[in-house]
């Protein structure tokens, strides 16, 4: 009809307030859908990357290979397994991790370049190569050697690509994989000496298949004695394999004895019974001669005979007894053989380590990470859009209030109340219409600069950006929805009014607040009325401007936990170097000190699943830990860190269950005490008490450490964690983010200008009658500007001393679930200087909005109050 021609006139008389509107709309639908978008292309990304790489449902590490037989029994249980060998190897200041090629499972996508084709062709992972500025055809020493790398790629257990799951980040600069021919593996194993491990990936050949039936068969078996190069289990088959050969050895010599024995009687006897015959013989002999002088000397041969007897009898007796003696002999020494085999059998678990995919952050980190960011997103947007039609509404009502005389005419000329509503309804809807569309279409560029600092820490393939359709009705619908349904409604109630009070610009007598301001100057007490006319506009001048601030607050809150992260484990860490074993040395290294580290689940309230935490052992006497004497050799009490504690709730004496993974074991403690340790989560223990729970032996450790670098031989070594890389982690992930962090802070000062210019815009023309009044009375601009402008001034200090207190306490809340499945804890942390920061940047917009605000009220002249006159 004729009466929209006035839409665009009305478009045209006030660009500007649409223009901040239309930006304002456009920003919150691109900001809102692209959080949500960039969750659902790097879902999509990564979720098609891992099916076209068949990507592992676990894997596991062994201290030495399976042979074909048990392979061909994990087969038969259902699994399908592949050997992914590597070794860890120091490279310019940092660590190569050399993988040999896979075939089948976790197979390496080429993004540049090509495959291999000889064993002096590697491939390199991606974020190694941008980070070290390796490209295609160039050189690569590894022990000594030179490669050409022919390809850069990535694969799927590594889309987070940190050296060890424990690690808070990681640093591409400095840590790497490299993928090379079997034989190169072998080659670069012997070069450098360096401790191969002996790793499995795994894929279920049906669905029906359970994780544990897989670790519960490589729990059962035992090392092959004869590949095993840990030093430490070497010695231990060794003593046992000593103390067996000297065992028998002994048992033996008593046997042999004992045989050496009886032999000897026997031929005691034999000869004695020879004797005594021989004697018989002679006695005979010389009794058949009849001569009655030898008769003495026949009574002596019948005695000699009968003592022979009695010797042959005597050794009778004792060889029957040296058989007793051996058959004895013989017992004990199957006893004692039973016995020892028993105390000497080491049973050692080949199985060192045993993750399921699930369990897994270098294949699920990049999506769980942006998983909050939708769910975030589109509930923030849900606030955004009704903040915004309530904007909208309060523009529609001082439209209908500078426009009464024309709508009471419009009125009297038989216009409907729907149909003026309908009218008034038409530029924001266009205006949120059209603010939709374009922020839709920002929301693809936009999708991918929010997916950069994903994209920048994760390894996977070029990210596929992905709008799905109900982002695109999120996205049209929620803030046209909210802008019809609070408009229809607010410009129904303005609208009920009669036509002549309309053209006579009458208005409805507001109850005002019942306060004396008598005391008060006139310039006091005006802003104060002016502030008082005007609360339903400040209230929502407010809560935008509020939005702004929290956002600013959770930008400068991130940087705030890292920086105080890194800050912490510099300051309260006790020792440099961490050096975890595969087992024991023969020796521990001067200036080192021995510890027993184990790795264990607890539930995370928050994710309400299992996260990783770390059993640390301590001498009573450590030098490191200054509460060490503290700890109770009981293995039933448990200290924790101050960050363990924070990150999971748990006070002194509360009772927590610590489940062993790998042995399928749960530990059920309490906790006698929370100490200072800011490094992951960590539980601490009595090391004696510790070993008690584990059932080790009593002078069992498998970690070192030192504030000096150790030499220890790298077929013990598992891995070597110092300060500075932790440090150095923390650096990076600020890095990562700082882009991000940037754009919060400027759309955050953005959104709060244009908020505050927008409302005391309204303001300001809704009391052009009353300013002009007053200029002509005599009040100069700036007069003027003291009693419209710095009654805002109020509201700043609100937003200071109420907003960014309840801000901070909205992203404490919040924070937590958005570094859930970091494994360790990160408070939201600002800083003096920070709350400094906010303020400053407060007052400079207002201070430019103050500027703007400013020239509108001298651009109002006398003759306001004429155009405005009954």
């Amino acid at each position: 009809m004729i009466l929209n021609k006035r839409v665009f006139r009305e478009l045209k008389n006030n660009p500007f307030k649409y223009f901040a509107l239309f930006f304002i709309v456009i920003l919150s639908v691109s900001m809102v859908c692209s959080l949500a978008s960039s969750t659902d292309s790097i879902d999509y990304t990564t979720s098609i990357y891992q099916n076209r790489t068949n990507v592992e449902d676990g894997n596991f590490s062994l201290y030495t290979p399976l042979n074909n037989s048990q392979v061909e029994n994990i087969n038969e249980k259902g699994f399908d397994i592949e050997k992914q060998y590597y070794v860890d190897i120091s490279f310019n200041n940092g660590e190569l991790r050399i993988f040999s090629f896979r075939n089948k499972i976790n197979k390496i996508e080429i993004l540049k370049g090509r495959k291999s084709i000889s064993d002096k062709e590697v491939i390199i992972e991606q974020k190694y190569a941008d980070e070290n500025n390796y490209k295609i055809n160039d050189s690569i020493n590894i022990a000594g050697k030179n490669y050409t790398i022919c390809g850069i790629g990535c694969v799927p257990d590594y889309i987070y690509p940190i050296k060890n799951l424990t690690d808070l980040g990681t640093n591409n600069k400095k840590f790497g994989l490299i993928f090379v021919s079997d034989n190169t593996l072998k080659s670069i194993v012997k070069d450098s000496g360096d401790r191969e491990i002996y790793q499995y990936s795994y894929k279920k050949i049906n669905s029906d298949v359970k994780d544990s039936e897989l670790k519960d068969y490589l729990i059962d078996l035992e090392c092959d004695k004869e590949l095993i190069t840990d030093t430490y289990l070497k010695n231990l088959y060794k003593e046992a394999e000593d103390f067996k050969n000297e065992r028998d050895d002994s048992i033996s010599t008593l046997l042999n004895g004992s045989n050496k024995l009886s032999n000897g009687l026997d031929r005691l006897q034999s000869g004695a019974n020879e004797l005594a015959n021989s004697l018989d013989s002679t006695k005979n002999a010389i009794s058949s001669l009849n001569i009655p002088e030898l008769a003495p000397l026949i009574s002596s041969l019948e005695a000699q005979k009968s003592g022979s007897h009695n010797i042959a009898n005597s050794a009778y007796q004792l060889k029957k007894g040296s058989n007793e003696i051996s058959n004895g002999i013989k017992i004990m020494g199957d006893d004692i053989t039973e016995i020892t085999d028993e105390l000497y059998d080491i049973d050692t678990i080949n199985l060192s380590s045993f993750i399921k995919k699930d369990n897994n952050k270098r294949i699920n980190a990049a999506s769980d990470d942006a998983a909050l960011n939708k769910t975030c997103g589109l509930y923030v947007g849900i606030f955004a859009f009704a903040l915004i039609a309530f904007m909208f509404s309060v523009f529609a009502s001082h439209n209908v209030d500078t426009n009464s005389e024309i709508v009471g005419t419009l009125y009297a000329m038989g216009y409907k109340k729907k149909e003026l509503v309908k009218h008034f309804l038409i530029l924001p809807i266009l205006v949120v219409l059209l603010g939709s569309i374009i922020g839709l279409i920002f929301t693809y560029f936009l999708t991918k600069f929010i997916a950069t600092g994903n994209v920048t820490i994760y390894s996977y393939p070029p990210l596929k950006i992905v709008i799905d359709n109900y982002l695109i009705v999120y996205g049209l619908f929620m803030p046209n929805i909210f802008t019809i349904v609070i408009n229809y409604f607010i410009l129904s109630i303005k609208l009920n009014q009669k036509p002549l009070s309309l053209l006579r610009k009458e208005k409805k007598v507001k109850k005002s607040f019942n306060i004396s301001l008598n005391k008060f100057p006139y310039m006091t007490s005006y802003k104060i009325r002016q502030v008082l006319r005007e609360w339903k506009t400040f209230i929502l001048m407010f809560i935008g401007m509020g939005l702004s601030i929290l956002l600013m607050v959770w930008g400068l809150s991130i940087y705030g936990a890292v920086t105080k992260y890194t800050d912490n484990i510099e300051k309260n860490v006790p020792n440099k170097y961490t050096y975890l074993l595969a087992n024991p040395l023969e020796d521990i290294p001067k200036k080192g000190e021995e510890a027993y580290i184990k790795s264990a689940e607890t539930k995370f309230y928050i994710t309400d699943d299992y996260m990783n935490v770390t059993i640390m052992g301590v001498k009573d006497d450590s030098e490191y830990f200054t509460f060490s004497d503290k700890l109770k050799n009981d293995k039933n009490y448990i200290a924790i860190s101050d960050s363990a504690s924070k990150k999971f709730g748990y006070k002194k004496g509360d009772v927590v269950i610590l489940h062993d993974e790998l042995e399928d074991k749960n530990y059920c403690v309490t906790i006698s005490d929370i100490v200072p340790y800011s490094n992951g989560l960590y539980f601490f223990m009595n090391v004696d008490a510790m070993r008690k729970l584990s059932n080790v032996p009593d002078d069992y450790y498998n970690t070192i450490i030192s504030n000096n670098k150790l030499d220890i031989d790298e077929n013990m070594l598992l891995s070597l964690v110092s300060t500075k890389e932790l440090s150095d982690v923390g650096n990076k992930m600020l890095d990562i983010m700082m882009n991000m962090l940037i754009l919060m802070i400027v759309i955050s000062v953005i959104l709060f200008c244009c908020v505050m210019y927008l409302l005391m815009k309204i303001i300001i023309d809704r009391s052009s009658f009353s300013i002009s009044l007053l200029k002509i009375f005599g009040y100069n601009d700036s007069e003027v500007k003291k009693l419209y402008l710095n009654s805002t001034f109020i509201i700043i200090l609100m937003s200071i001393f109420i907003s960014v207190p309840i801000s901070k306490l909205i992203v404490d809340l919040i924070f937590p679930a958005t570094v859930s499945d970091i494994e360790s804890y990160m408070g939201g942390y600002l800083s003096p200087c920070m709350y400094g920061f906010i303020i400053g940047l407060i007052l400079l917009s207002y201070f430019v909005v103050y500027i703007l605000l400013y020239r509108k009220i001298s651009k109002i002249s006398y003759t306001e109050i004429l155009k405005k006159r009954d």
